[in-house]
């Protein structure tokens, strides 16, 4: 192998420089150096570059593109624009725009979500806050420990085929409760019911109302007349009227009797007894069993009368009183 040892190589007339017509090869780890520069006109090829490349041009120096020149990094302001799926070990940003499939974010702060779309499970170890609404549907079961508040309305659909609503404590109602579409309601005092309200056994105080009859220590009807089938009537007045007769086992206790007792039994008698003072003398009238009349006149003018069982005498003793035997 021949070599050429020179500090310096020119062209022949030693104004310019050599033309290397078959090229030039360099051996590994040997370059070339120098404070000049290299102007080639053609192609250069190289497994790498190293160095500044801000003095080339035909080079956007602000965008990564793909082997189809198609721009996937662009730089810009405010940081750098991403096209298409990134995979990164690990990425910091001040902020995520569009979208991104995460296999594990950890956010650390206040993080502003406009929308959020979670398809498998979602599970918060802390509290949940909400500031404006929480829509969810076809959820199977709300364990709320404290208070639920239902501002617009609770509606419980059909449930089992035994019950739909389930109250296992103590229900308060503090405005109407209504059943059904109106007909019943139940405020804080009053049931309202429209149509017929079938029980075994209706209670108030010690009165019953079940299906053998009425238990009930008294009965108070005022201000209207009260039938009692289509046989009687007790009146608001306090009159009773009986259209097939009255039946009483007992005894009948009343101020006064009115109407015709002609048919009534066990009776004597009676005759109507009246005095009339005359000077020392008392003049005894009576019915005389029903034979004799007596007035209006002659009964006012007794000083003393009464009616009492035919067949009375009365005698005067040595004291001067009256004596009736009966």
């Amino acid at each position: 192998m021949s070599r050429i040892r020179a500090n310096k190589i020119t062209d022949k007339l030693g104004t310019g420089a050599p033309q290397l017509e078959k090229g030039a090869e360099l051996p590994i780890g040997m370059g070339l150096t120098g404070a000049g520069g290299i102007n080639l006109s053609g192609v250069i090829t190289a497994t790498s570059f190293v160095g500044s490349a801000s003095g080339l041009t035909g080079i956007d120096s602000t965008a990564l593109k793909d082997s189809g020149g198609n721009v996937k990094v662009q730089a810009q302001a405010s940081g750098a624009v991403y096209t298409g799926i990134h995979t990164f070990t690990t990425a910091h940003a001040t902020t995520f725009v569009g979208d991104g499939d995460f296999v594990e974010l950890d956010v650390d702060g206040h993080t502003n979500l406009d929308n959020l779309s979670v398809a498998g499970v979602a599970t918060f170890a802390g509290n949940l806050n909400v500031g404006g609404v929480l829509t969810y549907e076809d959820v199977k079961n709300v364990d709320s420990v404290g208070l639920g508040t239902f501002r617009d309305g609770l509606i419980v659909n059909t449930g089992t085929a035994t019950t739909a609503l389930v109250v296992q404590g103590d229900a308060r109602v503090t405005g109407i409760l209504t059943v059904g579409t109106g007909s019943l309601k139940i405020t804080d005092r009053d049931i309202h019911a429209v149509g017929v309200v079938t029980g075994s056994n209706f209670k108030t105080g010690s009165t019953n109302v079940h299906s053998v009859g009425v238990e009930a220590a008294g009965i108070n009807v005022t201000g209207a007349d009260t039938p009692i089938g289509a046989g009687a009537t007790i009146f608001n007045s306090g009159d009773v009227v009986s259209k097939a007769g009255a039946e009483f086992q007992g005894i009948v206790t009343a101020t006064s009797f009115s109407g015709s007792g002609a048919n009534l039994t066990g009776l004597a008698s009676r005759e109507v007894y009246g005095f009339t003072g005359i000077g020392n003398s008392l003049s005894l009238t009576t019915t005389n069993n029903g034979a004799d009349n007596i007035t209006n006149a002659t009964y006012v003018a007794f000083e003393e009368s009464f009616i009492g069982p035919s067949g009375i005498s009365f005698s005067i003793n040595t004291s001067g009183n009256l004596i009736m035997t009966v």
